[in-house]
């Protein structure tokens, strides 16, 4: 069985539920658009704790984030959320440090994708 977030970095049938529900792709453009615009801060939170060897605020920081990234079906990014919140709630920094640099790598999958979809 194949892995869906292999092909795409979102979840095709949660994707066409908000195209549904929103009537089409312009209002879950708008989501998308909002959903990378409150990540700046976030990210920024997490890399300053990461980098003073901290996991305060991280395992918080990443539940919103995977939260958020639920709801639009973007599976690559929640996934790699949810692994950085577990590694916080373990006081894992060295783990938390590498996560999250998966998490930046799904986000720029997911920004590609995005835009190639004209979703962003």
């Amino acid at each position: 069985m194949t892995n869906p977030t292999a092909v795409t970095p979102v979840d095709a049938g949660k994707l066409d539920e908000l195209i549904d529900l929103f009537d089409g792709k312009e209002e879950l453009a708008i989501l998308f658009q909002e959903f990378f615009s409150d990540l700046t801060d976030r990210l920024q939170t997490i890399r300053g704790c990461l980098d003073a060897g901290s996991d305060v605020d991280v395992d918080q920081v990443a539940h919103a984030i995977k939260g958020s990234s639920s709801n639009l079906g973007a599976v690559g990014v929640q996934k790699a959320a949810e692994s950085l919140e577990t590694c916080a709630l373990e006081h894992d920094v060295a783990g938390a440090s590498e996560v999250f640099f998966r998490l930046e790598e799904e986000l720029a999958r997911l920004r590609i994708w995005l835009c190639q979809e004209h979703l962003l």
